[in-house]
Parts: structure tokens; sequence; C-alpha cells
């Protein structure tokens, strides 16, 4: 401020890469449907698979000297993969001299997504990173709690883990697996491929979904209900309960949900 007043100023404005352009979808479907008993019943099934390319993401990490934040661009490609079912049946009867009309429609579906293409070249799991399916949860196996000090002492070391204020495992605390064979339970170098003992143990997206709707109508009422469910997601029971650097161990547990 200058006498109290704001004065007008200029800045350079963010750097944006050449070629910016539109996301570009391509969708793959291959379907059946047929009715029966008088088209009372319909049936119909599909599979899609769809790609998208030019994802607006995070560019490339640029050296310091280029002055300014790596730009936004068109980096990312992204593979969706389902299929989904729906089941109809309607029909009508005389009630009390008058049409009830009645409708019944149910779907199954399931779809999954996997990066094809992103700037993060070692695979940082703190990022996404090609060959990752989306809704990935990264955690430790459990082989149950320690029984003794014994036990404490003949398993692998679980040190570069924090257990309470002191840091010190004691009976009954939760054992880990040592699934690269060191002999000691580490989270490597939270890379995809050198991930320590940890491995993708779950997934946060629901693998199927459900629903149904029903619908009548007599003598100019109408009802209809709607449910909906998944099945088959992993949900975080506790997401700190042990942590190392900037990694977590954690308790997982497969749901089914409405």
């Amino acid at each position: 401020m200058i006498n109290g007043a704001v004065n007008t100023y200029t800045s350079a404005p963010a750097v944006q890469p050449a070629g910016l352009t539109w996301e570009r979808a391509t969708t793959t479907d291959i379907g059946i449907d047929f009715t029966m008993f008088n088209d009372r019943l319909l049936f119909s099934a599909d599979y899609y698979w769809r790609k998208t390319k030019d994802m607006y993401t995070v560019g490339k990490t640029l050296p310091q000297v280029f002055g300014a934040d790596s730009p936004k661009g068109n980096y990312a490609d992204m593979t969706t993969r389902g299929w989904e079912l729906s089941i109809t049946w309607a029909d009508r009867f005389n009630l009390g001299g008058k049409p009830f009309n009645y409708r019944l429609h149910g779907t199954l579906a399931d779809s999954y997504s996997v990066i094809d293409k992103y700037n993060n070249a070692e695979k940082n799991l703190s990022d996404y990173y090609v060959g990752e399916r989306l809704g990935e949860i990264w955690g430790y196996v459990t082989e149950g709690l320690f029984k003794d000090q014994a036990d404490i002492n003949s398993s692998p070391s679980q040190l570069q883990l924090r257990s309470g204020q002191n840091n010190i495992w004691q009976p009954g605390d939760i054992k880990f697996k040592d699934l690269n064979g060191d002999k000691k339970i580490t989270y490597g170098n939270n890379r995809a491929g050198d991930s320590g003992d940890r491995k993708v143990i779950g997934n946060a997206l629901p693998r199927y979904t459900f629903s149904l709707n029903l619908s009548a109508d007599w003598n100019n009422l109408y009802c209809s209900a709607f449910f909906g469910a998944w099945a088959n997601k992993t949900g975080i029971q506790a997401a700190r309960v042990f942590s190392g650097d900037s990694t977590t161990a954690l308790i997982t547990s497969t749901r089914n949900g409405t």
C-alpha cells in the first residue's frame, strides 16, 4: 500500500502447456436384449470398456531452473471395464373391477478402472501410477497377535513401526507378516514394486452394485419403492493404529451395504 491505497500491479500468469485440449473418451459396448411372455419379461445385458485419453492432471517434475511450477496438462489415460444386467417384469390384472398395474425392475453391475498413463515414472504410492486400479488400499498383512515376549523376540522386527508412546511392542499387539523375507517389517521406498512388506489388501470402491425398483398403480393411486445396495468393498476400521514415516498400517474388512 502507498499513501493508504492499494496500487495496481501485474504478475506473470501460470505457465500453460502447448496443445492443451479436451479429454477424449471412447466407449465400446456389446449388449443383448430380449423379451418373453408377451413382453412382460425384459432382459438386458451389456459389457463395455471405456478408454479416456488426455486427462487433465499434473505434469512432469521440471528442474528448478525452469522458474515456475510444473504446469498441468493432458498427461493421463485411463481404461474402465464393466458389465450391467437388468431384468424387468411388468404385468396387470383386475382388482375390484379395475386394472392393477405393477412393475419390478432389478439391476446388477460391476466396473473397475485402471491407470494407463500418468506422470509418476517411479510409481510412488503417494500418487496415481501406471497399472493402478482406482481405489487400491495398501497395507500390511496381519498374522494375529503376539502371544508373549518370546514370540516378539522370534518374530521379524517391527521397530520401524511405532507402537504407542514408547515404541515398545508387547504381548497382545498386532503381529505383521514379513512379505519380502528380510526379517523386518518395513515400508520400503513407498513405491509399487518396492513397498516393503505392504501390498494391496483391498479396494475402497465397491465392486458390485444392486438396485430394485417396485411400482404399482390402481384406481388413480400410485406407489413406488427403490432399494439400492453395494458389495465387496473394503472399509478401513482404523486408519492410524500403527504408523511410521508417512506410512500407516491399516486394519480393513470387506463390507456389504445398502
